[in-house]
């Protein structure tokens, strides 16, 4: 069952690894979940790793973690202590990836057109006549399905910025 639940991994943009930062055993269940990962074939997912639990660390301990993970963010659920940069960063790496799209979308495709706010950031929009023009910042991955939609319906689209998606 544990491995069934990780296979939902290969269908992520980012994994967040959250460990306590307090566990002496954390480089060993750090690699016994890299192993895993591996043997999905979900090793290629970008990961960031979350060490929780940083508020139960002293100084020269958060030192030598940090030394040793550099990219890791430090949190504690029980102050709070560090959330804010555990946001930031998961919003700086998935904006990364994605895409920043120009779209038409005739008003006739009510459902493709909930289905791209759903998932998009839309940064700006207006009704053009019987299209609704829109700015959007979406994921790779569910661009991939609708973009045979917005295509089948008659709308139009183009990519207002390179991706570094090899599936683009």
């Amino acid at each position: 069952s544990f491995h069934a639940t990780l296979e939902e991994t290969l269908n992520a943009d980012l994994l967040l690894q959250i460990a306590d930062a307090s566990d002496p055993l954390l480089d060993s269940h750090l690699a016994a979940v890299a192993k895993v990962l591996a043997e999905l074939g979900a090793e290629q997912i970008p990961g960031l790793l979350v060490l929780n639990k940083s508020d139960r660390l002293d100084g020269e301990s958060r030192l030598l973690l940090s030394r040793a993970h550099p990219d890791a963010i430090f949190t504690s659920t029980e102050d709070g202590d560090g959330m804010e940069d555990l946001d930031a960063e998961v919003a700086r790496r998935l904006d990364a990836w994605s895409l920043r799209l120009t779209v038409e979308v005739p008003a006739t495709a009510g459902k493709l057109l909930a289905g791209l706010r759903s998932v998009a950031r839309v940064v700006s929009e207006e009704w053009q006549g019987e299209n609704w023009a829109a700015q959007l910042v979406l994921p790779p991955r569910p661009w991939q399905a609708l973009r045979a939609d917005l295509e089948q319906c008659g709308g139009r689209w183009r990519v207002t910025n390179s991706s570094p998606d090899p599936l683009l």
